[in-house]
């Protein structure tokens, strides 16, 4: 088998988030696939050229970006969303973006294999020039670690807990995700807590403060909540949007819907009055919809939602892919 460098700008060793989430994820698979690799943990891009390239016989990238130094190389690509745009509301990424972008539509064009985790993330490369070819360009949904997944019993008919596990940046509409909690909880009967990753909510009545909480504390919250939020906005116009949403698998592997936008590839993760509900954040009247259709159906959405996570987006899947493409 192949001699793998696995390249990632995040990692769990070194922070938390959605990338960090996926290179360990891959990890595992990489594991359980026996495939020989190392892992380089990049800070700046520039620290690629200083990596022994003639080592490796296949490149897997988390994040694109390294295909500038990869030329005429077996690489294969996950395509996320956001970083495809021409323009970043990061200086430096906006920088590297205005010298080398249109080098690096070239570059995924001739690469071994592109994974795009939405058909959105496709769209979007589609929108930006890039010419997609069927026979390199797949897209296949993010997957994660099912092994502690578990179907846990709870009532609409109790006092419900939300959650939204997102960073407090523009385009991810935290105070949206208050205004929905708001709503909520007038038409409960028996109220409702918001767990959200921000202290700017503190003084509203019924929101918990959990940022920066443990991976343990995080799974509990998921574990005991009705609801989880995820309300991202279209920003594509600064560089910004929702390619997937992770947390509702996240969320979901306890049987807990989502209730999220439209925008990005939040209506691929969250299948509408299926698995969660995507809200019209323009109409008023729509969370009340939202609600009321909860109410009604909560215990079949929860079960849709365990299920399919538990069917399509398992590591099991992404095992069955890499054996093939690797």
């Amino acid at each position: 088998m192949a001699k793998v460098l696995l390249l990632t700008p995040d990692h769990p060793s070194k922070n938390i988030g959605g990338l960090s989430t996926y290179t360990a994820d891959i990890e595992k698979v990489f594991a359980a696939l026996e495939v020989d690799y190392d892992l380089f943990v990049w800070n700046d891009l520039r620290d690629v050229k200083k990596v022994n390239l003639n080592k490796y016989d296949l490149f897997f990238n988390i994040q694109f970006f390294p295909m500038i130094y990869l030329k005429g190389r077996k690489v294969i690509n996950v395509l996320h969303g956001s970083e495809l745009f021409p323009y970043s509301p990061n200086l430096v990424k906006r920088t590297f973006k205005k010298i080398f972008f249109h080098r690096w539509i070239k570059a995924l064009e001739q690469s071994h294999f592109n994974i795009f985790i939405s058909e959105s993330t496709l769209n979007i490369f589609k929108n930006v020039g890039g010419k997609v070819d069927y026979s390199r360009d797949l897209v296949f949904y993010n997957c994660l670690d099912l092994n502690k997944s578990t179907f846990i019993e709870k009532s609409w008919n109790e006092k419900l807990i939300l959650c939204c596990f997102a960073r407090d940046v523009p385009h991810k509409n935290l105070s949206g995700v208050v205004e929905v909690f708001k709503k909520i909880k007038s038409l409960h009967p028996k109220g409702a807590e918001l767990y959200i990753t921000s202290d700017r909510f503190n003084g509203i009545d019924g929101t918990r403060d959990i940022s920066g909480v443990s991976d343990e504390a995080r799974e509990e919250i998921l574990k005991k909540s009705h609801l989880n939020l995820l309300l991202s906005l279209d920003h594509s116009s600064r560089g910004q949007i929702e390619g997937f949403g992770l947390t509702v698998l996240e969320a979901g592997k306890y049987g807990v819907p989502t209730i999220s936008s439209w925008y990005g590839g939040l209506s691929e993760s969250v299948r509408h009055k299926v698995t969660g509900w995507n809200l019209d954040l323009e109409d008023e009247l729509d969370i009340k919809k939202c609600y009321e259709y909860f109410q009604k159906n909560y215990t079949d959405i929860r079960k849709h939602t365990f299920d399919s996570v538990k069917a399509s987006h398992s590591l099991a899947n992404y095992e069955i892919l890499l054996r093939r493409i690797i």
